[in-house]
């Protein structure tokens, strides 16, 4: 080779040189480029292609999916009130009071027809035993203070399911065979009255958007093992949904009678030595609302 000819041509030599690396690299890139464009198309492609694919769907939800759905919900909701209907009781329903005056009436009537029964049974109770409405002795509701119509006739209502509760749990207790009737109190429903001997802390639950309602009572009662213990299940296979909050049960004290539980007072057969119970109970009434229902 002609070295003279290379070295007056030394710079045209790296030049070409140069120019060919350059091009084989340009190439090289364009055909990448080429390729990778190629790629992005073809995916462009596909989702154009699942693009139009959702487009010619019905949009979510059609008018076939919430018939579907209102369907459903109809349905659950009788299902739902059926369930209702087969565990719970319907609230307590009690006369309406025209007037005070018929509460007291009412009142005078229970009293004598529950002192009646317990002396019939042999059940003990004081001679002036108001069944937890001794407020009422000498005084009418709605009076002391004075009360509008509106919440007068809210708490007739209340005392008068009170009374019926307090019914109900008394013929219990005495069928039940208790020895003595002790104490009954219930929860004060007139507003800014004094606490009497037999009202307790508390109220009536009337919250319209509560599940349930409670209609507490303190019960104290004197009696055997056996006729406790009848009296609870007598509460729990009631019609009525009774449900016992506490049970206090004090020191055993001996009793001599001379009358066998469930026999008048009259009789004089010796009944030897026996130990009863003191117990007291708070026990509610619960009555659960019929369900309202929901807007659609």
């Amino acid at each position: 080779m002609n070295t003279r000819w290379l070295k007056r041509n030394f710079v045209v030599i790296i030049f070409v040189v140069v120019f060919v690396v350059l091009l084989g690299g340009i190439i090289w890139l364009e055909q990448a480029a080429t390729a990778r464009k190629a790629e992005v198309e073809a995916d462009l492609s596909g989702k154009q292609e699942e693009l139009k694919r959702l487009r010619s769907l019905d949009p979510y939800p059609s008018s076939d999916n919430i018939q579907i759905l209102k369907r459903d919900r109809e349905e659950l909701q009788k299902l739902y009130g059926s369930l209702q209907k087969a565990v719970m009781q319907e609230p307590l329903e009690v006369a309406a009071m025209q007037s005070e005056i018929d509460f007291v009436d009412r009142l005078r009537k229970t009293q004598t027809e529950l002192r009646d029964l317990a002396n019939s049974r042999g059940v003990e109770i004081k001679q002036d035993f108001a069944f937890g409405f001794s407020r009422y002795d000498d005084i009418f509701p709605c009076r002391n203070p004075v009360l509008r119509p509106d919440e007068c006739h809210r708490v007739l209502t209340l005392l008068a399911k009170q009374l019926a509760v307090v019914e109900k749990l008394t013929k219990l207790a005495i069928s039940n065979g208790v020895d003595n009737i002790r104490m009954i109190r219930r929860t004060e429903v007139e507003q800014g009255v004094q606490f009497s001997s037999d009202t307790m802390p508390g109220s009536i639950t009337e919250d319209p958007k509560a599940r349930y309602y409670r209609l507490p009572l303190d019960i104290q009662v004197t009696c055997s093992e056996k006729a406790l213990q009848s009296f609870l299940n007598s509460l729990s296979q009631s019609d009525w949904f009774f449900t016992v909050e506490t049970v206090k049960i004090g020191t055993e004290i001996p009793v001599v009678r001379t009358s066998a539980p469930g026999t008048p007072p009259t009789a004089t057969t010796a009944i030897p030595q026996y130990k009863h119970l003191l117990v007291t109970m708070r026990i509610d009434l619960v009555e659960f609302p019929s369900p309202k229902p929901r807007p659609e």
